[in-house]
């Protein structure tokens, strides 16, 4: 029982047609491509791409609020952490006698941590001060070259 194989190579594409490629008349024409119809409800790939860029766009601008909200909650919150602290270190003064050092200590670190955790995230740069500095720093960069490049020439 023997089969024979034929080997030569079929072609059932259209002759100059990309791979990879649909043309819209044969997505859009028979029964039996709606089956395999793609997810994207008949919308091209050009409508689909700037559909996922302004999403992405989206999401990115909410991030950068976002950050800019929680820097200046930040910025804002500082001044009533450091009265808290203020406030902790005079009543540590007094704990220390009444409850004991390592207890007065423990509630004096947490204020300390409050305090420098508020800090850290006020001490940021919002989104557009980071842009600001960065477009100062290069100012300053080539104002400082044509500077050198005239230093130089003269």
């Amino acid at each position: 029982m023997t089969t024979e194989v034929d080997n030569y190579l079929e072609h059932y594409g259209v002759k100059g047609m990309r791979w990879g490629k649909r043309s819209a008349s044969s997505s859009s024409g028979s029964a039996s491509s709606s089956s395999g119809s793609d997810s994207s409800g008949g919308k091209s790939r050009k409508e689909v791409r700037a559909k996922v860029k302004s999403d992405r766009k989206a999401v990115k601008e909410a991030f950068k609020k976002q950050w800019d909200d929680d820097v200046i909650g930040a910025r804002g919150r500082l001044d009533k952490e450091a009265q808290q602290l203020h406030d902790a270190r005079k009543q540590y003064k007094v704990d220390k006698k009444v409850v004991g050092k390592a207890a007065a200590k423990k509630v004096l670190n947490e204020h300390k941590d409050q305090f420098t955790t508020t800090f850290n995230t006020a001490s940021l740069s919002t989104h557009k001060e980071a842009q600001k500095q960065m477009i100062a720093a290069a100012g300053l960069m080539t104002l400082a070259a044509v500077m050198g490049g005239l230093a130089a020439h003269g």
